[in-house]
């Protein structure tokens, strides 16, 4: 699939790691998500639900994690990929978005395209030793 394609492009090129954010990250379904994401190689965590308050579940995540990780790396940076701008989302959360085109015909956004992936590359660089992170959002 497309997306998977280019998020492993993302995270091949930069080091990152993806942390999920998206509402569906609970839900049954993601299963089949995390067994894509885990079959290419791309490792993951996700944000924690706090009343589906998606820049409070950044913050909170980022929070807990921005002693170390696992691999003894600390965050340097990260990113949020997102069609939309959420209400709690501060000038913090906004500065870190690469806002993904909408497509007003379905009410669905386009989903990840390569130029997305390009201001990934662009904003993180091609170090792959340093611990980044992409928040995915959901395709609406």
């Amino acid at each position: 699939e497309k997306t998977v394609r280019l998020v492993k492009k993302a995270v091949e090129e930069t080091g990152a790691k993806v942390v999920v954010s998206s509402s569906f990250r609970y839900k049954r379904s993601f299963g089949k998500v995390q067994e894509i994401l885990l079959r290419n190689g791309i490792i993951f965590d996700k944000t924690p639900f706090l009343d589906n308050e998606r820049g409070k579940e950044i913050k909170q995540w980022i929070a807990e994690n921005s002693e170390e990780l696992n691999d003894g790396l600390e965050i340097e940076d990260y990113v949020v990929l997102d069609d939309d701008i959420f209400d709690d989302f501060d000038e913090e959360i906004v500065s870190h978005l690469i806002k993904m085109e909408e497509n007003e015909v379905r009410g669905f956004g386009k989903g990840l395209q390569e130029k997305d992936v390009d201001k990934i590359i662009e904003r993180f660089g091609r170090t792959k030793n340093i611990v980044k992170n992409i928040v995915v959002e959901e395709e609406r």
